[in-house]
């Protein structure tokens, strides 16, 4: 009510209406990285010096069929890798089996998937920011750090970029590595297609539910113009 002006009841009526809504998960953009994080981490998917295998489309594991299915839900694997291979992260080589070309997905250029993406991104960067601003004394600070400069020539933009592109794109592999080792094993009763994995359905179906975080860290380049006339 202090920060919008709004009176405390009707602040009050839209945090009840908040919470009892469940706004739309982006399923479809999570499925298309699940697939690829499990392409390179999954023990079936890898080869002995951890890089993604070639796969069938289909079949038994390892196949892309497969892979789909453990990583992506209820998504179909057909609609997945047609947009995997729209944006070159994905391609068929040689006897038509599949290649991971990447390890990250970022939807084409206007696509309204990265439209959502670039919502998800600052709804994490300013929930981060809010937290730090306001939190009390006795919590901990979420980690919110850059390092910048004003007074780089633009001749080595091209250099920073590829700084960038190997330091910060290694640093969240580790992060996405450690995620993964860390999540919880899903627990479903349901088979078939879009179920998890038999191996990770060996929760108690009674067991009670557990308190689940989401987890992780975001790295972002920053670039401005800020020419001031020549230097010596």
């Amino acid at each position: 009510a202090i920060l919008t002006g709004i009176n405390r009841r009707e602040v009050a009526r839209q945090r009840e209406l908040l919470a009892q809504s469940s706004p739309p998960a982006p399923t479809y953009l999570n499925a298309a990285q699940r697939v690829l994080t499990g392409w390179h981490l999954d023990a079936d998917y890898v080869d002995a010096a951890g890089a993604p295998r070639d796969v069938p489309l289909d079949g038994v594991a390892p196949s892309f069929a497969d892979l789909c299915s453990r990583h992506a839900g209820d998504v179909p694997a057909t609609a997945l890798l047609k947009e995997l291979r729209s944006v070159e992260c994905v391609i068929a080589v040689e006897g038509g089996r599949l290649r991971a070309l990447s390890r990250v997905y970022i939807p084409a250029k206007l696509d309204p998937e990265k439209v959502l993406r670039a919502g998800s991104v600052l709804e994490d960067l300013g929930q981060t920011v809010v937290h730090d601003l306001i939190c009390g004394p006795r919590e901990p600070l979420r980690f919110e750090r850059r390092a910048e400069n004003d007074r780089i020539d633009a001749r080595h933009l091209p250099a920073f970029r590829a700084l960038l592109e190997q330091e910060g794109q290694a640093m969240l592999e580790r992060v996405d590595a450690w995620l993964s080792r860390h999540e919880t094993p899903l627990v479903a009763e349901a088979t078939g297609p879009g179920a998890p994995p038999a191996k990770t359905r060996h929760a108690k179906a009674d067991a009670k539910p557990l308190p689940l975080l989401r987890l992780g860290v975001g790295v972002y380049h920053i670039q401005n113009e800020t020419y001031r006339g020549p230097t010596s």
